[in-house]
């Protein structure tokens, strides 16, 4: 695990500056605290920061090369499977030094090219510099585990696995792309390939990058494909997922450095560490972040129970509004706008861990294989019944309920919400329904909150259309799978994994993610919707609690379905009301071109009376202004 960056010139005249490649190096310095190293070769120069896993000597130092020193790589990740490939290796001659997984992944790119790829099961983003060929192979694993940026403006390359190491180029076009402002408004995060800069993009999942001179390919070498359920008893599908999940977790066990696992007390980690618990009886150490006194927040009873059950050596934080003057450098970490408000409860969880462990598992993944989100993949047969009433009377009833203006936890607030969204949701095709429930700021917020120039420059612009390609493709499967495809190549990556990898990795904490090996995901588009989501009792992850029933308690597995979430819409009320005020007022935002401030402070106030739940887009609003003092941006 580590930070990795690099300068590719397409003219080799142009020799790659070692002060300029440090620096670039330097600025991910959390990322790897172990080591550095730097190699250059004339228009060529590629660096990394090492965070220590796996063979700890000087032998797994970076950049790395083969025998003869004609072909080099640095490596972010891990290859669980590698010794799988040493003995077919050593028969084909080559000499192995090491205990590193990076080196065979240079023997196996020997043998096999870019088709190296397909033969790792880990999480990775790696650039391989082969001096023979005279080419550039950069690639990143099949779901975006491992993030990696890149800059291509036609005389160079530059890529990092943080977008700060790209900006420490002298040389680099930092023009702001506003139709990544919109999505960032819709989404919370700025969906792949986009970042919030035009000219630097993010090497989408599945794919990898092949630059020789001024020819640059990038293709796609993996995709997640429906297949037709086998005519298999629920039994052997229970039984295949059972032992492909218990091989997941112990592949990411293998650690030369202290290992555990964050437990939430949800199903998923819960899950893991009971299959941790498995190899290791009685000294998995466990880490649980909780929230003490606002109630259904807080899951760390659910968490204790698990521990007692397997006996872990477990220990808890409990995350208070105290935590505000971290916000702007947590920020900085995400380099562009981000505004997954659990992502500094993340940061918390993994500082804490850190100070026991280097590696921690966890249980992200499988609500986007397994439909675990059954409020947003369920059929709900409630609009059915609206859908009798004419088109035009729904819209009208949608916005009567939205303008009651009625918020707070009474039952009358409660039930008008629920109203205002059946309504709203009704008049809306399922596809488009779906697509809007992601969407923080809706169109109409969007054009209220922007100015009418930001508005104008971005009329033609739809941030929906980044979901629309999992819908119109005919042959993604059935209604459930398309919505899962669409949320596992949108916000898997560019949400749920980017929060935990930059999280993790400000504080060299390496996270790994069991649920994502690329056979349970496979696994995950063969087997019947009905082992995924029960729609009449909107319970999802049918197949894990069945295939964990010996292993966890039945409340537990079946409790209702709480997300990773975070109290900041009371925080913001009560305690972190000035902070955000304040922040928000400065004379430096008020003069930020591309919004309306009326509207905000409408929101604020709106959202501090009582009047409407506004805790999720004032965050947003204070993530985007962070973000924008932190990088000092300018319009």
């Amino acid at each position: 695990m580590c930070g990795i960056t690099g300068i590719y010139y397409l003219d080799k005249q142009n020799i790659v500056n070692q002060d300029v490649l440090q620096g670039m190096n330097d600025v991910i310095s959390h990322r790897g605290p172990d080591d550095e190293g730097l190699y250059i070769d004339q228009n060529v120069g590629i660096a990394q920061r090492r965070l220590s896993i796996i063979d700890l000597s000087l032998d797994g130092h970076q950049p790395m090369c083969n025998e003869d020193g004609s072909i080099w790589i640095v490596f972010n990740g891990e290859f669980f499977n590698y010794l799988e490939y040493r003995d077919e290796l050593l028969a084909k001659g080559h000499k192995i030094r090491s205990r590193s997984d990076t080196e065979y992944l240079i023997h196996l790119y020997e043998e096999y090219g870019k088709d190296v790829v397909h033969k790792i099961n880990g999480m990775f983003a790696f650039v391989i510099w082969d001096n023979h060929k005279q080419q550039l192979l950069v690639a990143r694993d099949r779901l975006g585990i491992k993030p990696l940026h890149y800059y291509l403006d036609g005389k160079k390359l530059l890529f990092g696995s943080e977008i700060k190491s790209i900006l420490k180029h002298p040389n680099v076009d930092a023009s702001i792309d506003l139709e990544a402002i919109s999505d960032y408004f819709s989404y919370m995060s700025i969906p792949a390939p986009k970042t919030v800069y035009k000219n630097i993009r993010k090497l989408k999942p599945g794919h990898l990058m092949v630059i020789k001179s001024s020819n640059i390919q990038i293709e796609q070498y993996w995709d997640l494909k429906y297949q037709t359920p086998q005519k298999k008893s629920d039994k052997e599908y229970i039984d295949e997922f059972t032992a492909l999940f218990e091989d997941a977790v112990e592949k990411r066990m293998l650690s030369d450095v202290p290992l555990g696992a964050f437990l939430s007390g949800g199903v998923d980690s819960s899950a893991v560490v009971a299959m941790m618990s498995q190899k290791h009886k009685g000294d998995v150490k466990t880490f649980s972040i909780g929230f003490k006194g606002f109630g259904e927040f807080d899951e760390t009873p659910w968490a204790q129970r698990v521990s007692e059950q397997y006996q872990t050596i477990h220990k808890e934080f409990n995350l208070t509004a105290s935590f505000a003057d971290t916000l702007p450098g947590l920020v900085w970490h995400f380099d562009e706008p981000f505004a997954v408000s659990s992502a500094f409860a993340i940061y918390f969880l993994a500082k804490m861990t850190r100070e026991y462990v280097t590696v921690s598992l966890s249980g992200d993944g499988s609500d986007e294989l397994f439909a675990g989100y059954p409020f947003r993949y369920s059929h709900d047969y409630r609009y059915d019944k609206l859908e009798c009433m004419p088109l035009m009377l729904r819209k009208a009833m949608a916005n009567v309920f939205r303008l009651t203006g009625m918020s707070g936890n009474s039952k009358l607030a409660l039930k008008s919400r629920k109203a205002r969204d059946y309504f709203r949701m009704s008049s809306l095709d399922r596809d488009m329904a779906y697509m809007d429930n992601f969407s923080y700021y809706d169109q109409s917020m969007k054009n209220q909150l922007f100015t009418g120039d930001l508005n104008k420059a971005i009329q033609s612009y739809n941030s929906s259309d980044v979901f629309k390609p999992y819908f119109d493709n005919s042959v993604a499967g059935t209604p459930l799978f398309k919505r899962q495809l669409a949320d596992i190549k949108t916000t898997l990556a560019d949400e749920m994994l980017k929060k935990v990898d930059n999280m993790t990795m400000a504080v060299a904490l390496e996270a790994r993610v069991p649920f994502l090996d690329y056979r349970l995901v496979e696994f995950s588009a063969r087997i019947p919707d009905h082992l995924k989501l029960n729609p009449e009792a909107r319970d999802g992850k049918v197949i894990i609690k069945k295939a964990m029933a010996n292993y966890l308690d039945h409340d537990l597995l079946y409790r209702k379905k709480h997300g990773f979430n975070v109290p900041f819409g009371e925080w913001v009320k009560k305690e972190l009301w000035d902070f955000v005020n304040d922040h928000l007022s400065t004379s430096e935002f008020k003069q930020d071109p591309l919004f309306n401030h009326q509207y905000i402070n409408k929101i604020m106030y709106m959202h501090k009376a009582g009047k409407f739940d506004y805790g999720n887009h004032i965050y947003q609003i204070l993530c985007y202004s962070l973000w924008k003092q932190s990088f000092k941006i300018k319009y």
